[in-house]
């Protein structure tokens, strides 16, 4: 769940970078999906929306851990099917503000 959590957190934060928006430390995770959501990009939007139900979902299994085993299953299966849904259309997103990141978007990193 923490790996596919900070790649949404992560996603979001190139997102509002490409928008010239740096989030503060200061409750920075409410901060940067809070401010994805108020971009006028409504694709994005309900992005936003389904990583900061996340972040809430995150927040409540690491600080208060109740949850058993078949609903951690099931929080991992909604991080990732967050970031299936999401990923592509905020590429997508930013490519189409900027341009010039499509080559560095499309390269991978060689794995070691």
């Amino acid at each position: 769940m923490q790996i596919a959590y900070r790649a949404c957190l992560q996603a979001a934060f190139a997102v509002l970078a490409v928008r010239g928006l740096r989030p503060k430390s200061t409750a920075g995770h409410y901060i940067t999906f809070y401010a994805l959501q108020k971009l006028d990009e409504e694709k994005l939007r309900s992005i936003a929306i389904r990583f900061d139900e996340l972040r809430t979902t995150r927040a409540e299994s690491t600080y208060e851990p109740d949850a058993d085993e078949a609903a951690l299953r099931q929080e991992l299966t909604n991080a990732t099917e967050a970031l299936e849904s999401g990923l592509p259309v905020m590429r997508a997103w930013i490519v189409s503000v900027r341009p010039g990141l499509d080559a560095a978007l499309r390269r991978v990193p060689e794995q070691r």
